[in-house]
């Protein structure tokens, strides 16, 4: 996901919170936990 996040990467992020790569992609980009 080195470019915008698509509907899958959202997808397979939001089935995967826990992953490293989940943190990473929550740390930079603004979902529902920031706000």
């Amino acid at each position: 996901p080195d470019t915008t996040p698509d509907e899958f990467t959202m997808d397979y992020y939001r089935l995967t919170p826990n992953s490293i790569t989940g943190r990473q992609f929550n740390a930079f980009t603004p979902g529902p936990n920031d706000q």
